[in-house]
């Protein structure tokens, strides 16, 4: 289980300073070493704030960052010499600091400090000898970060999206004056703020304040499936800073005007600067079909796009070649260009339904449903649930990814993922059985899978159990094997390393770990918002 200090929990604020540097950590938090922590592996039970955790828990400071899974790249221990992390291991340099998020791509990682500046590591950012963490982009307040096309696009508060190179030697500039930027990037331009953002490998999504779904592309194969929802793009002039219209077709288009007729070509490729290029595109384009349509949520595997409403409605559209967008067996395009709406089954949720949650990743997506009178079975023979939460996968499930105990190819139609759909507990305020709600998943794109239930707060402390599954190539899953998993089982962390931390400089009111799943690691964290 996760713990969440409800209480103000110490911590230290990364001052800002507007050059580069090498990220230095400096005093490291105060008394939350015993009072928050990792509860990992264990039922609910109810701990008093400073009692000792039960030898069966496995107890971890709230400050602590661990990582686990694939290592080629220096992702998940950037000091580290082995090729895989087996079990989660602390990095001494990102210890007793708290983050605003934090991402993990196969070659490189991205991380928001508390104070807002943006921290990377990893092969794909510096290729030098197992490099560690480094301060780039600093004093833009940035929320949320993602990584697609070789880019790291960063989210400010102020709701404006900066893009930049994952790659430090593509950051640097040459300083003309001491009032020069040190690092270069670029700012998006949109009619509207942005409050979140989602990135597969080659297109990014963003949902605007109003509630609106804007995309761009992040490289030439952004819309190879039509995730994007439209063709049509504003990309950089090679010669010049102004900005030409030109044509990105799913690859089914092209092959198909290939035999009929030819495409019609906007701009010329050599007239657009290429795709590696920050500036290669740097205008959010409102997605067409949802133009009237408002959003709560957004989410975006692989080569797929996910949008849920407020009142529990899914659409999904993109690279559809394993189910993914999980729009039925009669539904067998490899490639669906304009928004659709997911049905789901009435025999796993009934007819008063929605969604609450969705999350992708890879060649998956994930649906959490809320359902009243949703058919299940009984000893009594088949009976309706009062009220339940499930957990449902659609996707490639070769690696378990579903779930559901099988490893099917694909599945288009959603099906449970066992063991963390429909869980009760008992209510003493309702005085009966409630269903456990689910507060976070996490998809990497290799498939595997992190999933934290939800859970009462006890005393000053919140405490959530956490479940994994799904591929395990690399040990992503934690459990000292590499067999991949199809049934969710808890999360159990052993760590030998001292990760006590000391020191006080800042206080939150609010701060809680979390988990994320990105590439062929995890890594558990301490979140602020």
């Amino acid at each position: 289980m996760f713990a969440r200090g409800a209480r103000a929990a110490w911590t230290r604020a990364v001052s800002a300073q507007p050059t580069l540097r090498r990220f230095v950590p400096r005093i490291a938090v105060a008394t939350v070493a015993t009072v928050g922590g990792c509860t990992l592996a264990s039922p609910l039970l109810a701990d008093t704030l400073f009692q000792a955790p039960p030898t069966t828990e496995h107890r971890f400071p709230l400050l602590s960052f661990l990582a686990w899974g694939s290592n080629e790249h220096g992702v998940a221990a950037p000091t580290g010499k082995s090729s895989n992390i087996s079990f989660p291991q602390a990095l001494p340099t990102l210890e007793g600091i708290a983050w605003r998020d934090v991402q993990l791509g196969d070659t490189c990682a991205v991380a928001v400090d508390a104070a807002g500046d943006v921290v990377q590591w990893g092969a794909g950012f510096d290729p030098s000898p197992r490099t560690g963490p480094t301060k780039t982009l600093v004093g833009m307040d940035i929320q949320r970060v993602q990584l697609s096309g070789g880019k790291v696009y960063a989210l400010a508060r102020s709701g404006q999206v900066y893009v930049f190179s994952q790659a430090y030697k593509d950051q640097q500039l040459d300083k003309t004056s001491w009032l020069s930027p040190s690092m270069d990037f670029a700012k998006l331009s949109a009619d509207e703020k942005m409050v979140d953002i989602v990135a597969g490998d080659h297109h990014v999504l963003a949902l605007s304040r109003q509630g609106h779904v804007y995309s761009i592309p992040s490289d030439h194969l952004a819309n190879e499936y039509g995730q994007l929802g439209y063709s049509t793009v504003q990309l950089g002039c090679a010669e010049s800073s102004s900005t030409c219209e030109a044509h990105l077709e799913p690859a089914v288009v092209r092959k198909k005007r290939a035999t009929t007729t030819p495409a019609p070509t906007l701009s010329d490729a050599s007239s657009t600067r290429p795709s590696t290029d920050i500036r290669y595109a740097t205008t959010w384009r409102l997605i067409p079909s949802l133009r009237e349509s408002t959003f709560a949520d957004i989410a975006a595997g692989s080569a797929h796009s996910v949008v849920r409403t407020s009142d529990g409605r899914v659409l999904t559209w993109g690279q559809n070649s394993h189910g993914q967008l999980g729009l039925g067996a009669h539904v067998t395009f490899e490639t669906i260009a304009v928004p659709r709406e997911v049905e789901f089954p009435l025999s796993l949720v009934g007819r008063h339904a929605h969604c609450t949650k969705i999350a992708a990743g890879g060649t998956n997506t994930f649906f959490v449903m809320h359902s009243r009178g949703a058919p299940v079975a009984s000893d009594d023979g088949p009976s309706k649930a009062h009220e339940r939460v499930d957990v449902l996968a659609v996707g490639a499930g070769q690696r378990g990814t579903l779930g559901h105990g099988q490893r099917n190819q694909s599945c288009s139609v959603p099906v449970r993922v066992k063991v963390v759909s429909g869980m009760q507990e008992y209510s003493e305020s309702h005085r009966g059985m409630r269903p456990i709600d689910v507060h976070a998943i996490t998809v990497g794109a290799h498939g595997q899978c992190a999933l934290v239930m939800e859970a009462p707060s006890l005393g000053d402390q919140t405490r959530r159990d956490v479940y994994v599954w799904g591929s395990n190539s690399a040990g992503q899953l934690a459990n000292g094997k590499k067999g991949h998993v199809a049934v969710p089982a808890l999360l159990s962390m052993v760590d030998k390393a001292d990760t006590s931390v000391k020191g006080r400089e800042k206080t939150y009111d609010r701060i809680e770990q979390r988990i994320v799943a990105g590439g062929s690691c995890m890594a558990v964290y301490a979140g602020v918002a």
